[in-house]
Order: C-alpha cells, then structure tokens, then sequence
C-alpha cells in the first residue's frame, strides 16, 4: 500500500504538490505524540517511564505549537490530513482489540478522580450535601432487577450505585471468568437503562459474602 502511494505521488510529476499533505500528516502525529505524552505524563501510570523525561508542559505546547503550524501553513491541507487520520482511529477502534497496552484516558480520569477525592475530604460535610453511595449484593442481577431499580431509584442519579454479584464458588477456578461475568452484567444493566456499577465477587456462601 505504501509503494502504490509513493509511486502515485512520482507519476504526478511535482511533490510540491504532495509535499504540503506529507508535512500536515507529520505534524498531526507529532503534535498527539506530544499530547499524549502530555497526557502520559500528567496520569501517573506506573506504566509510563520514558528513559528522557520531558515536563508535561513543553510536551503539551508542543503539541499546541503543531496544530497552531498546521492551520498557519495549509488550512485545506490540514483538516484532509486530521479527518483522514480520524476516519482511521474510528476504523480501528471498532476492531475487536486484545492488546493489553491500557488507555491513557483511564489514567487522566483516575487522576482526576483523586484529585477531587483528596479536595472532597477537606470539605465538611453538610446534610444539604449528602448524597447516597448505594451497594447492591445480588446472586443473579437479571433475577434481581428489581431491587436494582429500587437502588438507583433511592439515589436519584445523584450518587453512586454499585451492584455487587455473589458468586458462590472457588476464586482458584479457572472456569469463574470474572472479568465476561462482570461485563455480561454491565451489558444487562445498560440494557435497563440502569446507570450502576456491575462488580463480581467469588464467595464460600452467599451469606457470608
């Protein structure tokens, strides 16, 4: 594929005419490398360690810089080289991925997360300001929708429902596939309508679970 586009660009008899999309293409993927780098750095992965270690600012204004170039160089140019590249991405993102190389968004919003929670816990707490945290245990959550309804029904969608099912069993057995039990039930909740939290547990007894 590179070789028929490379040959395509020869028999046009003029690069400077593929020149300017070649430059707005090299400058999109080195601006989100420095965003995501950015991004990266800003996270806290435990999994992010570049051997240079670059503050996120300049990554971030790197990136800025890129896109300030790209519209400053060839506008036209530009946005054909972004909505290629976005046509791509959603390409590629509705394939079926088993890579096990994370989300950088999941490390921005878990970033986030503590740094509201840590601002949270130096605010009192004021009854005008409660909100419920609720925590559903079920056994079989299509069984119990029921009282799932209830618990999302008492929180008014202004806290935070977690439904909890109880699987009775051993956590060394293979066979107990927590991580599609768990996403199996996150598809029934969505399919309700319910906006909750699907967690699964391996128990000895219901009861004592």
């Amino acid at each position: 594929m590179a070789t028929v586009i490379a040959l395509g660009a020869v028999l046009l008899g003029d690069l400077n005419t593929v020149a300017p999309f070649v430059s707005m293409f090299f400058l999109t993927s080195y601006g989100v490398i420095n965003i995501v780098a950015a991004l990266e750095t800003l996270s806290g992965d435990a999994s992010w360690r570049p051997r240079i270690r670059i503050p996120w600012v300049i990554s971030l204004l790197g990136g800025i810089a890129c896109l300030g170039v790209i519209f400053f160089f060839n506008p036209l140019a530009g946005i054909i080289a972004i909505l290629t590249e976005v046509m791509i991405w959603v390409f590629l993102s509705r394939q079926e991925s088993t890579d096990r190389w994370g989300d950088v968004r999941r490390g921005v919003y878990e970033s986030l997360i503590r740094w509201a929670l840590i601002r949270l816990s130096s605010r009192p707490m004021k009854a005008r300001n409660w909100r419920p945290h609720i925590l559903v245990f079920v056994s079989d959550p299509v069984r119990n929708l029921d009282l799932i309804r209830f618990g999302n029904w008492f929180s008014q969608e202004r806290g935070v429902v977690t439904v909890c099912e109880l699987v009775v069993g051993d956590i060394f057995d293979e066979r107990l596939n927590l991580h599609e039990r768990r996403k199996k039930m996150q598809g029934v909740l969505d399919n309700e309508g319910l906006v909750v939290f699907a967690e699964t547990n391996i128990v000895n007894d219901v009861v004592e679970g």
